[in-house]
């Protein structure tokens, strides 16, 4: 049992530094550990731990500006997520992850019907990772055009976000409706989402 449990502290401090590595930009360190962790996690047959670690891994490939691999990693791990024993949570990410990968790719459509499904899941977010969920779909429906949904989704991502003083956050949301304003053509509006913007990425 000694071994058994040195064993999983060892996959649980990878995983921990790999989604460390990535919250830190530092892409390819987040790669090596998360690469690391996958082989390990899979030859113990812990096959839910391997599934996150590759979520890891894909989101390093996205860090480290490596769109197709990143696609190829999230698309492999959603798949097995269709298993009746999966974390809804993590599907719930890999469905966002995915959509980001699609929407940079010019995939805005594609993007929203990811969003829309991690939506109707219902697994119980906190409210950061809704209003995630929330600016990731705002800015999906930018691209594609329906401006009046960029803005729904975008005023409920801000609220969240507000909620929870999460101030780079609350900056970028608020830069998403000045680029969705300066759409629509209102470019008073946009003016004064950009200055909060910029005030709050200052401040933060």
């Amino acid at each position: 049992w000694a071994r058994v449990a040195a064993l999983l502290a060892v996959f649980i401090a990878l995983l921990g530094l790999a989604e460390a590595s990535y919250r830190l930009n530092r892409g390819r360190d987040a790669i090596a550990h998360a690469t690391e962790a996958v082989e390990l996690l899979t030859a113990a047959g812990r096959r839910a731990e391997a599934r996150r670690a590759t979520y890891w891994l894909a989101a390093g490939h996205h860090a480290m500006e490596d769109p197709a691999r990143a696609r190829i990693l999230f698309e492999q791990v959603l798949a097995e997520t269709r298993v009746a024993d999966t974390d809804p949570d993590l599907r719930v990410r890999i469905l966002i992850a995915l959509a980001t990968v699609e929407s940079f790719a010019g995939e805005a459509r594609t993007a929203i019907g990811l969003l829309e499904e991690a939506r109707a899941i219902g697994a119980d977010l906190d409210d950061r990772r809704r209003a995630t969920l929330l600016h990731s779909l705002a800015q999906s429906y930018r691209l594609a055009g329906d401006l009046e949904g960029a803005i729904r989704t975008a005023v409920e991502s801000l609220a969240l976000f507000r909620a929870v003083d999460a101030r780079s956050e609350t900056a970028s949301i608020e830069n998403e409706l000045a680029l969705i304003y300066l759409g629509l053509g209102n470019l008073e509006a946009a003016d004064d989402h950009a200055r909060i913007a910029r005030t709050e990425m200052e401040r933060t």
